[in-house]
C-alpha cells in the first residue's frame, strides 16, 4: 500500500495548496485530510488497511449524493449565470469535493485489489462485505439533502430572500444559498442571498436576531 500513500500524499499536498490559496483574506485554511489519510495508507497494516476501506466505501456514496444536491437544490438558471460569468470560481468551489471523492475512489480501489484481500484471508483477518459502509453512506448522503433542503427552503431562508429583495428590489432574481442559527443569549441568524440577473452576481449577507 506504499504506492497508494504516496499518491495520496500527494493529492494531500494538492489539498493543502488549494486551502492556502482559497482562504479568505487574512485566516489560515489548513486543509490535510489526504496528508493524513497517505500517511496511513504508507504506514499501516492490515487492521488499519481494514478501516480504511470502510470509511472510504461509506464515504462514496454520501459524497456522490452531497454533491448531487448541491447541483439540483440550486435553480438551474442561477447555476448557468455562475458558469457563464465565473467559471474559474466555480471550478475551484467544485475542485476539493471532487478531488476528495477522486481519492476515496481510489482507495477504496486499491484496497480492494485481489492481492490485497488475499493477504488478509492469509492472516486469518475477517472479510467485511461492503454492503454496509455503502447502505450507511448513503443513508447519510439522503439525510444530508433533506437536510439542506429544509435549509434553503425553510422559513429563514424565504426571510433571508424577501430582506435581500427589499435591499436591492427586482432588477435581481434571489437564492438563500446558507443559513446559520446561532443559540445564545439571543438567537440570531446569519445568511446568504445569491443576487443575480443577465449582467451580474451578488452576494448578500444578513444577520437578524429572532
Amino acid at each position: 500500500m506504499r504506492r497508494a500513500g504516496v499518491v495520496v500524499g500527494l493529492a494531500g499536498v494538492a489539498e493543502l495548496i488549494y486551502g492556502f490559496v482559497s482562504a479568505p483574506a487574512g485566516r489560515w485554511q489548513f486543509q490535510v485530510t489526504g496528508l493524513i489519510l497517505g500517511a496511513l495508507l504508507f504506514f499501516s497494516g492490515l487492521g488499519l488497511q481494514a478501516a480504511i476501506r470502510w470509511l472510504a466505501f461509506l464515504f462514496i456514496p454520501a459524497q456522490i449524493l452531497t454533491l448531487l444536491a448541491q447541483t439540483v437544490l440550486v435553480p438551474g438558471a442561477l447555476l448557468a449565470a455562475q458558469w457563464r460569468m465565473a467559471p474559474a470560481a466555480m471550478a475551484a468551489y467544485h475542485a476539493l469535493p471532487l478531488l476528495m471523492l477522486a481519492l476515496a475512489l481510489f482507495v477504496a480501489r486499491q484496497l480492494s485489489l485481489p492481492e490485497v484481500l488475499d493477504a488478509r484471508r492469509a492472516a486469518g483477518r475477517k472479510m467485511r462485505a461492503m454492503r454496509w459502509p455503502l447502505a450507511l453512506g448513503v443513508l447519510l448522503g439522503l439525510g444530508g439533502a433533506v437536510f439542506q433542503y429544509a435549509m434553503l427552503h425553510g422559513e429563514d431562508a424565504r426571510r433571508a430572500r424577501q430582506m435581500a429583495a427589499d435591499k436591492l428590489g427586482p432588477r435581481y432574481q434571489y437564492f438563500t444559498n446558507g443559513v446559520w442559527v446561532h443559540a445564545g443569549k439571543d438567537i440570531t441568524v446569519t445568511a446568504t442571498v445569491q443576487a443575480w440577473n443577465d449582467k451580474e452576481l451578488l452576494q448578500v449577507p444578513l444577520h437578524w436576531k429572532k
